[in-house]
């Protein structure tokens, strides 16, 4: 574990960079390949060790192997107190955490695109707040291709978003969170003059990195919610 100072080990608070979610898949390979280029990580994870490190075998040797470049903070997106402190003394944040329903959705108001939306609004305020130089959003495919005139637009780009309302009637829950979040951080970034970017990932396949497979491999891998489980081990 680093230095409790906002610069692990000392080093410059210009080479900090903050990882939100660290312990999903995407989060996890990111934080590897930033900290093998020499940066300072503050990192956060839904859960506190050691249980992160149970959850997501590959964060638990990002640990071993870098032990004074990286800082672990236990964080809630919903909960802008928890957020503050990892990001403060950071040069850039990459914000990567999201609700991804899997089974059936009681409540997908505020199980899933509440979350989403307010998560990414207490992400933005603390990264005024403590002058962040750049976000990196994550946003998703998923905030693209639900669109039935693409075909007759063009070319996809900047401009191009999944139709809102085709996702609410037909259920898409996830699409409509990730498109209303990132409009709405495009939005908040031009009012706040905040430097952000986003990316739009679509399926991301690899070798496992998770033991027991997280939900959204295994719906991949059998298309309903499974009746077994499987551990992967290296």
């Amino acid at each position: 574990m680093a230095s409790s100072s906002n610069s692990p080990s000392g080093s410059s608070t210009t080479n900090i960079l903050r990882v939100i979610s660290a312990d999903g898949f995407i989060g996890s390979w990111l934080l590897n390949l930033l900290l093998s280029k020499e940066y300072y990580v503050h990192a956060t994870t839904k859960v506190p060790q050691p249980d992160c490190l149970t959850k997501c075998l590959l964060l638990g040797k990002i640990m071993t192997s870098f032990p004074n470049q990286l800082r672990l903070f236990k964080s809630n997106i919903l909960d802008y107190s928890s957020i503050l402190p990892a990001v403060v003394g950071c040069r850039g944040v990459f914000h990567l955490a999201c609700p991804i329903p899997f089974a059936h959705v009681k409540n997908p108001l505020e199980e899933v695109i509440e979350p989403a939306i307010q998560g990414t609004c207490n992400v933005l305020q603390a990264c005024k707040i403590a002058n962040v130089k750049r976000i990196v959003y994550v946003s998703s495919g998923a905030a693209i291709i639900k669109n039935l005139y693409f075909s007759k637009t063009g070319p996809i780009n900047e401009l191009s978003w999944s139709d809102g309302d085709f996702c609410l009637k037909y259920k898409r829950w996830y699409c409509y969170a990730k498109t209303m979040t990132e409009k709405n951080a495009v939005k908040i970034a031009k009012r706040d003059a905040l430097d952000l970017i986003s990316t739009c990932p679509t399926h991301v396949m690899r070798p496992l990195s998770e033991s027991p497979t997280n939900a959204n491999v295994a719906y991949r891998i059998f298309g309903t919610r499974p009746r077994v489980c499987f551990l992967y081990s290296e």
